[in-house]
């Protein structure tokens, strides 16, 4: 071993305890440094997934309620503004009344600058219930189940497909092959006069009755009785101009799954029942709070509106051409946020306790009634 090596082992030394303090100090501030910087990371990437879960829930919930707002008073070929509407329903509801188109309720303080409080446990009122108002003509459903600070749409209109008119009698009408259920309700219209019927038992020639390719119907009132048929005259009904549509009714709400108050909010619908009152519900789609619409009014029949008003401010419901929704929505995730947002909504700051860390956005869309803009 040379004298060099054994130099060399002599100076070699460990390390002192402060330098070892030192070296473990920075190394934690490295060491947090970089959690700090990943948990930013993960939080800004957290909420960029939730404002795109928004943006793309909000743009669903639009494009279903605008398909359907299209719709309204599409009750088969272009008639007058007054139409001479004929009810066969052995009923007196007040809640039928497809003719006109559209009808809403406003909830009891969430108008125009309201103060809006969120509530993550929103409770659920079933209807009838006088926290909705509307028009004193327009009669709200029983059994719809909303959440409080959210108004009630209620749309009429009729399936996509139409078929043309062959025979018409007191008892029954043929017609080409169209999509029917028992029970329906079917709209007559041969361009002069509009008749609500049920239908009351489907065709058997193709196989199965009611099955999507039906091409008569009877209507007599001895065929039914839930709630069935008045007799029908159908003396002067113009055959080469007729034509025959299911009615359908879309009536939107804010609800929570199984009514439930600590489930999220969601946007549902009810569908017009077989027996022409309110039928079941679907969800349509989770994270909606509330929704605020406002009615636009054409009082000079320019086919454009004159002013927008809350429901139960709507001078005539045959007036309406336009209707403005507001949708709030809110993410699935919470502690997104560190504080609470600052966010206005319906024309008024929202008010969000503190200790919710939920990310909103508010979304709003202008959506025509084409039938209405057209001269229907």
């Amino acid at each position: 071993m040379s004298i060099f090596t054994i130099n060399k082992k002599r100076h070699q030394q460990g390390l002192t305890l402060i330098e070892l303090l030192i070296a473990m100090i920075l190394g934690i501030i490295v060491i947090g440094g970089i959690s700090q910087v990943f948990m930013a990371t993960k939080r800004a990437n957290n909420i960029l997934i939730a404002e795109t879960e928004l943006q793309e829930n909000a743009r669903f919930a639009f494009s279903v309620i605008t398909n359907i707002v299209q719709k309204a008073g599409n009750l088969g070929c272009k008639s007058p503004s007054e139409l001479n509407v004929k009810s066969l329903l052995n009923f007196n509801e007040g809640t039928f009344r497809p003719w006109i188109a559209i009808e809403g309720w406003e909830a009891k303080n969430t108008g125009q600058g309201d103060a809006y409080t969120t509530a993550v446990d929103a409770k659920v009122l079933v209807t009838p219930n006088s926290h909705w108002s509307g028009t004193s003509d327009a009669v709200l459903d029983d059994g719809i189940r909303s959440v409080r600070n959210s108004d009630i749409l209620k749309v009429w209109h009729t399936a996509d497909k139409s078929g043309t008119i062959n025979t018409v009698t007191a008892d029954e009408m043929t017609f080409s092959e169209i999509d029917l259920e028992q029970g329906d309700v079917v709209v007559l219209n041969d361009c002069k006069t509009i008749t609500f019927a049920q239908a009351c038992a489907c065709d058997t020639a193709d196989g199965t009755p009611c099955s999507s390719t039906d091409q008569r119907v009877e209507i007599s009132p001895a065929a039914c009785s839930n709630p069935g048929n008045t007799a029908f005259n159908p003396a002067g009904i113009n055959i080469a101009t007729a034509s025959l549509q299911v009615l359908k009714q879309s009536v939107f709400y804010i609800g929570k799954r199984n009514q439930e108050h600590s489930n999220l909010s969601s946007l549902f619908v009810h569908k017009l029942g077989n027996d022409g009152k309110l039928g079941q519900s679907e969800e349509i789609l989770e994270g909606l709070e509330s929704m605020q619409i406002f009615y636009g009014e054409d009082t000079n029949n320019n086919k454009s509106p004159n002013y927008y008003v809350s429901a139960d401010e709507v001078s005539d419901w045959r007036n309406v051409v336009s209707i403005r929704l507001s949708l709030l929505l809110r993410s699935f995730k919470d502690n997104l946020l560190t504080e609470p947002q600052n966010i206005n909504f319906n024309g008024v700051k929202v008010s969000i306790p503190e200790n919710d860390s939920y990310l909103r956005r508010v979304y709003t869309s202008t959506i025509a009634l084409r039938n209405r803009n057209i001269g229907y």
